[in-house]
């Protein structure tokens, strides 16, 4: 999948972020990888630099801290907080919150070749909801329209 590939699907079912939100550095991509002892795939580095140009899809949790980021709540803030509830499984990477409490994440084990998953708040069930990125990337149509699956 290219970045054009991306912006399209995006532009044509997410609003345009005016003004954008700043995208993640290098660094901030390096230090989310020693994080989780993992690489992540380009579709996923991608899609989250696409990302600073719209919103309507959750919220997309930051790679780093700093100025103009989408949220304050990071990929690893949000991993310690869901750990120290109890329940959150420790291999888990989680990339967007869908604002019930439950999350799509990455599993850092799988590493760049990571399948995309859903982790429901109440019971903290895990479904694999698409085998790779690209995938989970073309089914927003589905998720803006408010389904899961």
């Amino acid at each position: 999948m290219t970045q054009m590939d991306i912006n399209q699907i995006l532009q044509n079912h997410l609003r345009r972020q005016s003004p954008p939100y700043g995208t993640p550095s290098k660094a901030d991509w390096e230090k989310l990888a020693a994080t989780f002892g993992c690489r992540f795939h380009e579709d996923f580095i991608m899609f989250s630099n696409v990302m600073a140009d719209y919103e309507g899809l959750g919220d997309l949790l930051s790679v780093g801290e700093g100025s103009n980021v989408r949220t304050p709540d990071t990929i690893a803030l949000v991993h310690d907080h869901e750990t120290r509830i109890g329940g959150w499984p420790p291999h888990l990477v989680p990339f967007l919150s869908v604002g019930n409490g439950d999350y799509f994440c990455l599993d850092a084990r799988e590493g760049i070749d990571s399948s995309v998953y859903y982790c429901y708040h109440e019971d903290r069930r895990v479904e694999k909801y698409a085998e790779t990125f690209a995938d989970w990337i073309c089914k927003i149509p589905m998720l803006v329209a408010g389904s899961t699956r």
